[in-house]
Parts: structure tokens; sequence; C-alpha cells
């Protein structure tokens, strides 16, 4: 590409601007590199404006190797910010010890500065199960649910520390607003009575059949209940 290679050694910025002197960019974008010090908090931010993009596809024929390069150098998992997270993990120990001043948590409480970043990560999956339950009817999320793993994971280990006892008051009160489902075998088994219940007052009777093609889990549920039974 008019003698331009990109390269692991070589910064984006860099390589982005070399284009831009080659005319690789049909519509002449520009990159401006804009720093803004906030010297109170002593954050350094870089920002980079495009007027066109650098989203290059690994599908673009004409420019795959640059797609792949872009993929594997732009989108990777960057240290840029460890020092930044060392600095608001700081502040949030000077916070719970009441050392940090006032004026420094007003300008943090002005960007919404989250201290407490477990509290913070409780509601985000709070909020992500009511808007499971609002969709499906219900808060019992399986783990072995593809699209929603995580969050059956972290609904199983709400049900985990509430048998341990070690669930906060408010929390369990959080969640029983929304029907949390504590005991799954339990919900489960109801719910699957409820279904005999159904089929009882359609069909007269609770045998049902495990060659039932329509209620074949039923019938063997129905089966399992008979073996305990006995």
């Amino acid at each position: 590409m008019h003698g331009i290679k990109p390269n692991l050694k070589m910064d984006i910025v860099t390589y982005l601007q070399k284009m831009n002197e080659t005319n690789l960019w049909e519509n002449g974008s520009r990159i401006k590199e804009c720093y803004t010090i906030q010297p109170a908090m002593r954050i350094q931010s870089k920002k980079w404006t495009l007027c066109g993009h650098c989203d290059v596809s690994t599908h673009d024929v004409q420019n795959k190797s640059l797609g792949q390069w872009v993929k594997q150098n732009v989108f990777k998992n960057d240290k840029q910010n460890k020092s930044l997270g060392q600095w608001v993990n700081t502040q949030r120990v000077l916070y719970k010890r009441n050392v940090l001043s006032s004026d420094r948590k007003q300008q943090l409480n002005s960007i919404c500065f989250i201290w407490d970043s477990q509290e913070n990560a409780w509601n985000k999956h709070f909020n992500q199960l009511c808007a499971f339950k609002a969709k499906s009817g219900h808060c019992d999320v399986s783990t072995h649910d593809v699209q929603n793993k995580s969050l059956g994971q972290w609904v199983r280990q709400q049900r985990l520390l509430y048998k341990r006892n070690v669930l906060s008051s408010d929390r369990k009160q959080q969640l029983n607003s929304i029907g949390f489902i504590w005991d799954s075998v339990e919900y489960a088994w109801n719910k699957t009575f409820n279904q005999l219940c159904a089929f009882k007052a359609k069909n007269g009777h609770c045998d049902v059949s495990t060659h039932d093609v329509q209620n074949k889990s039923l019938g063997q549920w129905v089966r399992q209940q008979r073996l305990l039974y006995k």
C-alpha cells in the first residue's frame, strides 16, 4: 500500500497519519490528537477524532492483510489504562477510610464515579435479571442457557449465599420484590405439578403416558413420582 506496511512496532496514530499523507483515505480525513488534562484528578486522556473510520474488515478483499492487522492490534486488550485503574482503586480506598477531601468527592461524583465496584456489578446483574423476567415471565435462569450463562451463574450464586445465610437483607428484599426463585428444584416440581393439574382438567385423569408425544416430559415426571413413592 504505497510503500506503507503496518507492523507491531508502529503506533496506530502514526500509521494512520502516514495513510492520510499518501492520500489513502478517499475523503482526505485527518487525525487529530486531543489531549485533556484535569490537574485535580491527574488524568490524561487521549482521543482520536476521525472523519472516516478505522474499522477495516477482514472480509475486505483489497485490504485483507490490513483488516487482520487492525483486528490483532487495535481491538486486543491493552494495558494503557492500568495506572488509571490503580488510581481509581486508590480513590475508593481513601473514600472508605474517610480521608478523601470533599472537593475531590464532589468532582468524582460529578462524573458518576462508582465508589463500590462490587455493588455496581450486583446491581447490573439485578437489572439484567429484571429484563430477563420481563421477557421470559420468570427468574429461573439456567446455567446451561448459552445466551444468559453469566446471568445464570449469578442467579446460582445468590441462591448459595442465601442458603449460607450470608446474603444481606436488602438484597433478599430486592430479589423477593421480583419473585426470585430461591429453590430451583422446588420451582421445577411445582411447575410440573401445575401442568399435571391442567392435564387432569382437560382429560379427567392423571395417568399421563410416557408414550404421549405431546406430554412426553410430563409423562416421564409422573413415572418418576411413582418410582419415588415405591
